[in-house]
């Protein structure tokens, strides 16, 4: 079975180039657009992995990320930050990297692969 990703991004053309990026190495994407749709989605799928664009927020990243695990499905789902700083400290969250953009897409596919390791 494929593992699920959730990709939070306020770009249409980032985030089309991420879920195709995603398909073409064999996991099952779903993106949104605004932190809105994002919950939405994620209050009824469960994903093994969220990546949050963190220039999206206008709300804290804790305030995100609690929303984002706020049901049963999603409450220990990690984390994966994208743009803005490197920082991963979101506590009660599980973030198991950040990276700026541009990020290098060879990097990107090891951190994910390591994450979702069974």
């Amino acid at each position: 079975m494929k593992k699920r990703i959730l990709v939070i991004e306020g770009d249409l053309n980032v985030l089309d180039y991420m879920l195709n990026f995603l398909q073409s190495a064999d996991f099952d994407g779903a993106g949104a657009e605004s932190l809105d749709a994002a919950c939405t989605i994620a209050a009824r799928t469960p994903f093994d992995l969220i990546m949050l664009d963190t220039n999206l927020t206008g709300a804290s990243i804790a305030t995100v990320c609690a929303s984002l695990t706020s049901t049963p499905c999603n409450q220990n789902t990690p984390f994966l930050f994208i743009g803005g700083s490197e920082d991963r400290s979101v506590p009660g969250s599980t973030v198991v990297a950040a990276m700026k953009k541009p990020f290098d897409p060879d990097r990107l596919l090891t951190i994910i692969r390591q994450t979702l390791e069974d």
